[in-house]
C-alpha cells in the first residue's frame, strides 16, 4: 500500500471527516472532508469493503474526483466497525493498479480496521 487515509462518517453534513492518513511519500495527501461518494455510501450501509479501480471499474464522478485526490490507481474502502456499527472507512491506497490483495490479506485488513474503530 503506498497511503492509508481514515476518516469518520458525519451523518450531518453528508461527508467523510479526515482523521488521520500516512502516505510513502510525505505531504501528499492534504488533510480534509470528502463528500460521501456512492462506494462510500456502500461501505458505510454494508459492513463490506469494495475496491475502486481506476483502469478497470467505471466510477462515478465522485468515486474518480476521490482516487484522483489520493493519486489512486486502486483504493480499498475498508468499513471501521465496531458493536455493529460502521463508524467510518479506512481508504487504503495503490498508486500501482497491479496490486491486489489475497483473501488472508483481506481477513487481516478486516480485523485491524474493526479494531481501529474499537479505538475510536
Amino acid at each position: 500500500m503506498d497511503a492509508c487515509v481514515l476518516s469518520r462518517a458525519d451523518e450531518a453534513t453528508g461527508a467523510l471527516r479526515f482523521l488521520a492518513a500516512w502516505d510513502r511519500e510525505p505531504g501528499r495527501l492534504a488533510p480534509r472532508e470528502a463528500p460521501l461518494h456512492r462506494a462510500a455510501r456502500q461501505v458505510l450501509l454494508s459492513d463490506a469493503p469494495r475496491v475502486l479501480d481506476v483502469e478497470r471499474h467505471q466510477l462515478e464522478a465522485g468515486e474518480t474526483a476521490r482516487c484522483a485526490a489520493l493519486g489512486a490507481l486502486r483504493t480499498w474502502l475498508m468499513p471501521l466497525a465496531t458493536a455493529g456499527r460502521v463508524l467510518g472507512i479506512a481508504e487504503l491506497v495503490s498508486r500501482d493498479g497491479q496490486r491486489s490483495v489475497r483473501a488472508d490479506e483481506m481477513s487481516l485488513l478486516r480485523t485491524m480496521t474493526n479494531q481501529t474503530a474499537a479505538a475510536l
